[in-house]
């Protein structure tokens, strides 16, 4: 959930209203349909599944599984893909898309490092 806090914190700021009563409404359409159980987080995996699928067309879930997928697969500069898991889960290489040879002009240039100064490490 970081990725999704930061980015409607920030870059997707416009949504974060739409989506806070989407999870206030699917919160209570889960307790309304399981009075015994606390909170959907809490819920054993096949309650969970039973209620995805009951909700898994609706515009709140679409939202949600959006951006799941962004944090899962973006830059982990933008606070997803932790540690680069998603990229190394379909055997991405974090690289920068330019190889030598280089130019007359560039010719000296000894590498790229694309995210100076992020969180991950520095990559050359």
């Amino acid at each position: 959930m970081y990725f999704i806090d930061r980015a409607l914190g920030t870059f997707f700021a416009r949504m974060s209203g739409e989506f806070r009563t989407g999870l206030a409404e699917f919160q209570s359409a889960y307790r309304a349909a399981n009075p015994a159980s606390a909170s959907f987080a809490q819920a054993g995996p096949d309650a969970q599944i039973a209620h995805l699928r009951t909700v898994d067309r609706t515009p709140f879930f679409e939202t949600m599984r959006t951006l799941t997928l962004l944090g899962m697969f973006s830059s982990p500069q933008y606070g997803g893909n932790h540690g680069g898991s998603g990229w190394k889960m379909m055997g991405f290489a974090d690289q920068h898309a330019f190889a030598p040879p280089f130019g007359y002009y560039d010719r000296e240039y000894t590498g790229f490092v694309p995210y100076s100064g992020s969180p991950t490490e520095k990559r050359s």
